[in-house]
């Protein structure tokens, strides 16, 4: 069986910058989790 690898990849300037905390790859994650068959 082949392996699928995914990565997800968020940019913000003002997250990283600390002013406010980064929801965007957390909400992906799990979007990501309940989307695929096999999960992670």
């Amino acid at each position: 069986m082949n392996t699928l690898r995914i990565g997800l990849v968020s940019i913000s300037d003002r997250a990283s910058s600390g002013v406010y905390q980064d929801k965007g790859i957390p909400a992906l994650e799990e979007w990501l989790a309940r989307a695929l068959t096999t999960p992670l």
